[in-house]
């Protein structure tokens, strides 16, 4: 390959680092610390993690879901409970595929969140992970109540 061909060639696709290892896998559905476990003492300022959940917001948005769910595993690790994260990967996870860590992402984030204050957004992320675990009662039952908090109450 010459010089030239080199300059307009595509990059590497990046490999997974094994010196930082994932906050967690499809069998944990923990997403960040375990139960009773300290924080970390050196955490990331909020400014920090609004930054990186936008920069993986973008990634997801224009197709670059896997290099998403690096940034939002750091995210999840420093900031557990951070609900727009979690809402994050929950997207990050249903558009690599994985609907069963997607699944387990948002029941994550709608502890983080709580019951009774979650947004339509929300109801429709439930409905989309549903469907793609094809249980199909639930799906239609998550749209259902999406579609209910989208009318106007008279």
């Amino acid at each position: 390959m010459t010089e030239r061909q080199s300059a307009f060639a595509p990059p590497p696709r990046p490999r997974p680092s094994h010196l930082i290892p994932p906050a967690f896998g499809p069998a944990q559905a923990g997403f960040g610390l375990a139960q009773g476990a300290a924080a970390p003492a050196a955490g990331l300022a909020e400014d920090d993690i609004r930054l990186l959940n936008a920069v993986a917001a973008h990634q997801i948005l224009y197709g670059k879901p896997s290099e998403a769910l690096a940034l939002l595993q750091l995210t999840v690790r420093f900031a557990p409970g951070d609900p727009q994260s979690l809402r994050l990967l929950s997207e990050a996870f249903l558009a690599t595929g994985d609907a069963e860590t997607a699944d387990a992402a948002v029941a994550a984030h709608e502890a983080a969140v709580g019951p009774g204050r979650l947004a339509p957004s929300d109801l429709l992320r439930r409905s989309r992970v549903s469907a793609a675990l094809r249980r199909g009662a639930e799906a239609a039952d998550a749209f259902a109540r999406f579609l209910r908090s989208r009318r106007p109450s008279p």
